[in-house]
């Protein structure tokens, strides 16, 4: 390091990643925090074999050529995602042995973009769930109100599937009024055991009438009987109600719509036994 660098060695500390390039975009000082989030031999690489941006690229030769600063945006998708706040500005002429330079502050907003990008998908993802169960107490009011008006057994079935229905809307309701549980329960998997058969007969009880209003009929078809596994029920019901609705949206009416599940002996990479569901038309 030369002299003039030493002057400025407080940059070491900064958490944003500083580097400092001369006119030939060649980087000349890279503090601590650079070469920990790009690599400990990037000084006397080119700035575009670190970041191919090209609006970068372009701020630099402004920042030589009419010593103006810029600040901008740099989104880098691969290979993984990663999103600065980009400040670039001229150099006082002695910090290199070239006359000009320039200086880059990358600020790594990242983990914020990544937590907002999550709220707005958790709304996304919430808002459309609560159409599934929605549609299902629609479905079973209009044959309340129809061919069900005067069928008392029918009456008490279907309003059991109905308030199933209501109390796991209730429940995204709650998950969409404290957003934090997301956040806090990212990386952490579920821990309680469920039965897929019993989630399976209460999706095909669900949308059966649905499913009767086009013609088709729900056949639920069990291979063999399968055991208990780890999941989230309300998440696996979830699932298995989106690839059932979208067989009975997009499905030719007048045609059975199978749900069928079954036992893998081994899969391949672990060896140990797993479990199928397939949603045919």
């Amino acid at each position: 390091m030369n002299e003039s660098l030493k002057e400025i060695k407080f940059l070491e500390d900064l958490p944003d990643q500083v580097l400092i390039i001369d006119k030939f975009k060649s980087i000349g000082y890279a503090n601590k925090a650079a070469k920990n989030h790009f690599g400990s031999s990037i000084v006397n690489q080119n700035i575009s074999s670190i970041v191919r941006d090209p609006s970068l690229l372009s701020q630099i030769d402004v920042s030589l050529e009419n010593n103006k600063s810029g600040i901008l945006d740099i989104e880098i998708k691969k290979p993984n995602f990663q999103f600065f706040k980009v400040s670039v500005m001229p150099g006082p002429s002695n910090l290199l042995e070239d006359s000009n330079s320039v200086i880059i502050f990358f600020k790594d907003l990242t983990d914020i973009i990544k937590v907002q990008k999550l709220k707005s998908d958790f709304v996304a993802n919430v808002s459309h769930e609560l159409r599934s169960p929605l549609s299902v107490l629609l479905g079973f009011i209009e044959t309340l109100q129809g061919s069900a008006r005067n069928d008392v057994e029918a009456q008490v079935r279907f309003l059991g599937i109905m308030e199933r229905e209501a109390k796991r809307m209730t429940r995204l309701i709650d998950e969409l009024l404290t957003l934090s549980k997301v956040e806090a329960d990212e990386h952490i998997p579920p821990d309680d055991v469920v039965s897929i058969d019993q989630i399976l007969n209460q999706v095909a009880n669900s949308l059966s009438v649905r499913a009767s209003g086009k013609g088709m009929k729900l056949q639920l078809i069990k291979q063999s009987d399968l055991p208990p596994i780890t999941g989230d029920s309300d998440e696996l019901e979830q699932v298995f109600q989106n690839l059932v609705s979208n067989a009975i949206n997009y499905g030719r009416e007048e045609t059975p719509i199978r749900l069928e599940t079954g036992l893998i002996t081994n899969l391949p990479e672990s060896g140990m036994p797993g479990i199928y569901v397939a949603v045919t038309n």
